[in-house]
């Protein structure tokens, strides 16, 4: 479904289901790897890095899918160069509390790597608001398609795309990557609080639906 109109330097945006689901978890992990707060969440120093990192990104898209959850891809003519992963306001739970996610975490990233990821995932949600709300679990653009534009339209995108859920009051992220806290701001978003993840400080981000959006 197309969900967003195609712009003047031919990226469009749609609405995709688990096709694309390689896809994903090959831009996924090449985005998230490199994380500061993954690489502390998951042991970085340890053996096994990148086989955790590959295993939270699998267990939380397969149960994204399973959940029924919106995914919005961005072409670049025809080629899928980012990908968004979206919770909506009907999801109560945090996707992270699903018994069969963390047993399958816990086999496939190890006990203490589940734990960390378990309680920092708990300290995002003390902070959020008690509304309705969508929430980006995962975005990414390809690294040699960034610093072009697209990821402010893409966001444009997500906002709108969320907008359409009238019960919802908003988008919440959070990020512990320096570089994207100034891009957010730009964006609107409004800093909720702050988890500390061993020495990095992850941000929390709320940003409300605005009138623009939902007329």
């Amino acid at each position: 479904m197309l969900t967003a109109s195609q712009h003047a330097d031919q990226l469009t945006i749609l609405e995709v289901g688990a096709e694309v689901e390689r896809e994903a978890r090959s831009l996924l992990f090449h985005s998230y790897s490199q994380e500061p707060a993954y690489q502390y969440l998951l042991n970085a120093e340890k053996t096994g890095y990148e086989q955790r990192v590959r295993a939270v990104i699998r267990e939380t898209i397969n149960l994204h899918f399973s959940e029924q959850q919106p995914v919005l891809a961005l072409y670049k003519e025809n080629r899928v160069i980012g990908f968004a992963f979206i919770l909506t306001p009907l999801v109560t739970a945090d996707l992270y509390n699903h018994f069969r996610w963390r047993w399958r975490m816990i086999l496939t990233a190890g006990f203490s790597a589940t734990e960390r990821f378990l309680d920092y995932r708990k300290q995002v949600e003390s902070i959020l608001p008690k509304q309705p709300l969508h929430r980006l679990a995962f975005i990414a653009v390809h690294p040699q398609q960034q610093h072009q534009g697209y990821g402010l339209q893409f966001m444009t995108s997500i906002h709108d795309y969320c907008a359409k859920d009238k019960t919802s009051a908003g988008i919440v992220l959070d990020t512990g990557n320096p570089r994207y806290v100034t891009f957010f701001e730009k964006m609107g978003y409004q800093r909720l609080g702050n988890v500390h993840v061993g020495d990095i400080t992850e941000h929390v981000f709320f940003r409300p639906v605005t009138q623009h959006e939902t007329a």
